[in-house]
């Protein structure tokens, strides 16, 4: 959030010690400000005081957030 106004969002599945991120989402005007690369991590802390061990990314090549995840150490695997 900035402000009162949201400009990112993440969503995960998750299923016992296993997650899944099915959406990563950045306002437009706020892209290549950090924002995308803080929704990862901020996600990961969540996630993991959850009980979740594993996570991945479930996002098809070019969805905004991709680079965020390489950023934050995820690497792509062609489906």
């Amino acid at each position: 959030m900035v402000g009162d106004r949201i400009v990112g969002a993440a969503v995960s599945s998750t299923a016992q010690e296993r997650a899944w991120v099915l959406r990563l989402a950045i306002a437009r005007q706020w892209r290549g400000h950090g924002i995308g690369s803080a929704l990862p991590a901020g996600l990961e802390k969540r996630l993991a005081q959850a009980g979740v061990r594993r996570i991945g990314a479930l996002l098809p090549e070019g969805e905004v957030g991709e680079q965020a995840f390489k950023n934050s150490g995820y690497t792509g695997r062609p489906i």
